[in-house]
């Protein structure tokens, strides 16, 4: 569950980090196959473990549905550095674009 006190990048010391082993959303196959891009621009609290909050989620200029539910279920598995203030660990507000785009080989 989020902290009582998300903070934002500005209130910090060291911003939340991707962590290097984390995996990000898969595209989904149907949008894959029909040639669908698009970009999930997300607002989501990562917590003082490194969590992502998924019921923190919000999308700004939602795309298709399906790359929405495809970055909520990353969210979940995905790991996080979180946020440090004063030497602790702490919950921070963060916004991340997910792009969906077709690399052609």
């Amino acid at each position: 569950a989020a902290s009582a006190k998300a903070y934002t990048d500005v209130e910090v010391d060291s911003t939340v980090r991707v962590d290097p082993s984390s995996e990000g959303p898969e595209y989904p196959p149907a949008l894959l196959e029909a040639g669908v891009e698009g970009v999930v621009y997300a607002r989501f609290v990562v917590d003082s473990a490194g969590q992502a909050d998924t019921t923190s989620l919000a999308v700004t200029d939602p795309p298709a549905a399906e790359f929405v539910a495809a970055v909520r279920r990353a969210l979940g598995r995905m790991k996080y550095r979180p946020a440090i203030l004063q030497g602790r660990a702490v919950a921070q507000l963060v916004e991340q674009p997910f792009v969906f785009r077709i690399r052609v080989p």
